[in-house]
């Protein structure tokens, strides 16, 4: 409670008030810790989906690009560098 004479808290609320954020504090500490592995643990799992998924689709679309590439270079080729 608030003192009447100069109107300040006395020192048993502003202990309960410090007392009650230290607890605060380590509440949400524990939370941070737990948001962290979370964060860690979905992290590498996108990387494993990625890695077992995405690159295998990658590495075939490359090919096909490659080839078609080839081709496309072969037929140029032959037209910009006709021998007659």
């Amino acid at each position: 409670m608030k003192n009447r004479r100069n109107g300040k808290t006395g020192n048993r609320e502003g202990f309960r008030e410090a007392s009650r954020m230290a607890r605060v504090k380590k509440e949400m500490a524990g939370e941070r810790g737990a948001l962290g592995v979370d964060q860690i643990l979905a992290i590498t799992a996108a990387v494993i989906v990625v890695g077992l998924v995405l690159i295998p689709g990658l590495r075939t679309f490359g090919e096909n690009i490659i080839s078609q590439m080839q081709t496309w270079w072969t037929n140029i080729s032959a037209t910009i560098f006709a021998s007659s």
